[in-house]
């Protein structure tokens, strides 16, 4: 995999963390967070453990192209004031390495 490619599909798509945000949001319970909820909820009840808590670790500032790839691979996205979030369900790695990150960029044709 080219790793230059892949940075620049990150870079171009994934835009900002806004998890600080998305924090106090869901501590103001804002309509904000309701909108976390729902996403979340509606993810849950696709999966086969509709009954498991889906754990979002970070929450990201996307393009809309990432959040179209990203919606139809299952992903979290969540129509906000601030733009298109993606709740990412994984942490502690670049989200370079991520492979769920590399598959939408694979059907996006950007690696």
């Amino acid at each position: 995999m080219n790793d230059e490619k892949l940075d620049t599909a990150v870079n171009t798509h994934i835009l900002y963390n806004m998890s600080r945000q998305m924090m106090r949001e869901l501590e103001d319970q804002t309509f904000v967070a309701d909108a976390i909820a729902e996403a979340t909820r509606g993810a849950a009840l696709d999966d086969d453990y509709a009954d498991d808590e889906i754990m979002v670790y970070e929450w990201w500032l996307i393009t809309d192209g990432f959040a179209h790839a990203a919606k139809q691979a299952g992903e979290i996205i969540v129509e906000t004031p601030f733009g298109t979030i993606w709740g990412r369900q994984t942490t502690g790695q670049r989200i370079s390495q991520d492979i769920n990150v590399q598959e939408i960029f694979k059907t996006m044709r950007e690696i």
